[in-house]
């Protein structure tokens, strides 16, 4: 007979055709297809003839594929090979091969390429330059770097250098209320309510307690270098203020504190508050110079005073008190001269550091606790006050010492004083002026005040 395909002569019992391989009455047949390039071939050839892919150890699944001999010349329904990734070396044809090795390739060049530009960079000497590069200790390097770093590093005027000063002011002020929780400064009470921070005669912070100043708010002051980069005044609601090199950059105002997510945030228009923050934060750097040269005489007396040496009491031009004058709160002792001298200057410093803040501000209360009420210095320096703010004058102290305290009988001493001042008119610019008083010092309500001023 003749295959109905191709022509051929076959066998009348024939399945298929030996010439064409078409099939007669349905009948199929185990044929094994080349997993890469889908050609039949041997069952036991070992590589495909025809793109010479290994068939042993392919990874693929190429087990035998059935083809259903039908009608029509190759139409077959062909089940695709299978690819293991856990199978064998030789994994895909020529082409693939290829291509994984261009991406292998591709990956070697980037990496090599950014190896050198790390190693290249690290030779520049910025620390930002060497992260990756050098561990926790280059981190550390880069900490240390990035929180002495001042506005003048960096473009102020542009939105990312605004906001990186703003960065290292908040994690410089960060650092100080770790170490003044972990007890890592030495502190000093400057007056009741106000304390002081400090490492090596380096001021770090200043605290003054709700009511110490007469205001409701509790005062932080942050300071790095002598100069004031941070200050925060929390009450009901809260005022964050940020400086650099002297000039406030943010007030950040927080209307609940309770609610630390919630703020308003004002880069203009800061005037106003700047010259308010940056004269109390001054005042209050000058208390603690005191505080620290109180200190240090108190100290120095104690030691003069052990070794049995009289000097100093025998130079100081301070009459002796009266030894009937209890002007101590240990009552029935006497205060040496030195402890005189020590009281008036601690009482003149915080006067005239304090009637500076009360003309800046307008509040009289700050110098009024050292003033004895209903004196003539309480009548006069009210005047003062509100005659300078309302002509827009500001005042800084420059120094203030006390050059001689002479006894003006029971509990009361003229005290002679050299100050200094700098004082900002609206319309005159900026003068230096050097006065000499004689103020009176009364002891009263357990403490001492002043009642009277004189020209020395």
């Amino acid at each position: 007979m003749k295959c109905t395909n191709c022509g051929a002569e076959i066998s009348g019992s024939a399945k298929f055709c030996t010439n064409c391989g078409k099939a007669f009455n349905g009948a199929q047949y185990e044929q094994r297809i080349c997993p890469s390039c889908g050609r039949a071939i041997e069952s036991d050839d070992s590589f495909c003839s025809y793109c010479r892919v290994s068939l042993t150890n392919s990874g693929y699944d190429n087990t035998a594929v059935i083809y259903n001999r039908g009608e029509g010349k190759n139409k077959t329904n062909k089940t695709a090979p299978v690819y293991h990734k856990n199978e064998g070396k030789d994994t895909v044809g020529d082409e693939k091969v290829k291509t994984v090795i261009a991406v292998v390739g591709a990956a070697v060049i980037i990496i090599i390429v950014l190896t050198a530009g790390l190693v290249l960079s690290a030779g520049e000497g910025t620390a930002e330059n060497r992260i990756g590069l050098g561990g926790a200790e280059q981190e550390e390097d880069i900490q240390e770097t990035d929180s002495s770093l001042s506005s003048e590093d960096t473009d102020i005027n542009t939105e990312d250098g605004f906001e990186e000063v703003i960065e290292r002011i908040r994690e410089e002020y960060g650092d100080i209320v770790y170490n003044i929780t972990n007890g890592a400064y030495e502190e000093i009470e400057i007056s009741s309510g106000i304390k002081a921070y400090y490492s090596e005669n380096d001021l770090k912070a200043v605290i003054v307690s709700a009511g110490a100043d007469n205001s409701d708010y509790i005062k932080t002051y942050y300071y790095s270098g002598g100069e004031l980069i941070c200050a925060y005044y929390e009450g009901d609601a809260a005022q964050r203020f940020y400086f650099s090199d002297g000039v406030l950059l943010r007030q950040r105002y927080f209307p609940d504190t309770s609610d630390v997510q919630n703020y308003v945030d004002y880069d203009t228009n800061t005037s106003s508050w700047e010259g308010v923050v940056l004269s109390e934060s001054q005042a209050l750097k000058e208390d603690w110079q005191n505080a620290l040269l109180n200190l240090n005489s108190r100290n120095l007396a104690e030691e003069s005073e052990q070794n049995g040496s009289s000097a100093q009491a025998e130079e100081s031009p301070a009459a002796v008190p009266d030894s009937s004058t209890d002007t101590s709160s240990n009552s029935g002792s006497s205060p040496s001269v030195l402890e005189i001298e020590d009281e008036m200057a601690e009482l003149m410093y915080n006067y005239c550091s304090n009637l500076c803040r009360a003309i800046n501000t307008n509040n009289y209360s700050l110098a009024g606790k050292y003033i004895v009420s209903g004196s003539s210095l309480e009548t006069s320096q009210k005047s003062l006050v509100s005659r300078l703010y309302s002509n827009g004058t500001t005042e800084e102290l420059v120094s203030c010492n006390v050059t001689n305290v002479v006894s003006a009988g029971t509990n009361a001493y003229y005290v002679y004083v050299t100050e200094t001042e700098r004082i900002n008119y609206v319309d005159k610019g900026t003068k230096t002026n050097t006065y000499n008083w004689k103020y009176t010092a009364v002891y009263t309500g357990g403490q001492w005040k002043l009642s009277n001023i004189e020209q020395a």
